[in-house]
């Protein structure tokens, strides 16, 4: 299996796929149209609280930690393994339980929340992401 951390061509597919989701979660949850790019940031916080962080070397920017992320989410979708409803129903439902809890405009909780999202697309499919991960050792 190619090392899909090294190819960039992962991460920039992945990047594309990361936002068209995060746009439609975004328009789906505030009924307005509306295109936006999900920040590295909420990616590299995805990778730690999917326990995920720790696979990789310590020394990783938050840009470097979000193109993992890219990579796996375009894996997942060219493998067949995931399609952009199905990630889309993931990010939001878990955004979605939090706003019962805590209604809020808040931008900084609602990178979080985007972040848990992420983080559950890859644990619902940790056993192909662990595969990816073991035969694309950096």
């Amino acid at each position: 299996m190619k090392n899909i951390f090294l190819d960039k061509n992962y991460s920039k597919l992945g990047d594309s796929i990361v936002n068209v989701i995060g746009s439609i979660v975004k328009t789906k949850l505030y009924g307005t149209p509306t295109g936006i790019r999900v920040k590295d940031k909420v990616l590299s916080n995805a990778l730690k609280i999917a326990g995920l962080r720790n696979i990789f070397p310590k020394r990783l920017s938050t840009g470097e930690q979000g193109d993992i992320v890219e990579a796996i989410i375009a894996y997942l979708w060219l493998y067949g393994k995931i399609d952009i409803d199905t990630a889309v129903k993931i990010v939001k439902d878990e955004i979605e339980k939090a706003f019962e809890i805590t209604p809020t405009e808040d931008n900084a909780f609602e990178e979080f929340l985007f972040a848990k999202g992420f983080a559950r697309i890859l644990i619902s499919f940790s056993k192909d992401v662990l595969q990816v991960i073991k035969y694309s050792k950096m």
